[in-house]
């Protein structure tokens, strides 16, 4: 996947989810995602709010290849 145009240089984060059908994340009793889901620097949660920090990743004029888990 490529992201074009990404304006101006600073950090960003990526999240992405496969949803199943309702256009909404699915999570259990305890909050934990029943979907697919991933982060931008490859960081893996169990449940709750992942920090900007964590999956930020800065952008300047180059190409960032980034893995997403």
């Amino acid at each position: 996947m490529s992201i074009n145009g990404v304006e101006p240089p600073g950090a960003y984060a990526i999240s992405i989810f496969h949803d199943e059908g309702n256009n909404k994340l699915n999570t259990n009793f305890f909050g934990e995602r029943n979907e697919g889901y991933g982060f931008s620097n490859n960081v893996i949660t169990s449940f709750g709010k992942t920090a900007f920090t964590e999956v930020s990743f800065i952008v300047n004029d180059g190409k960032k290849p980034l893995i997403l888990a």
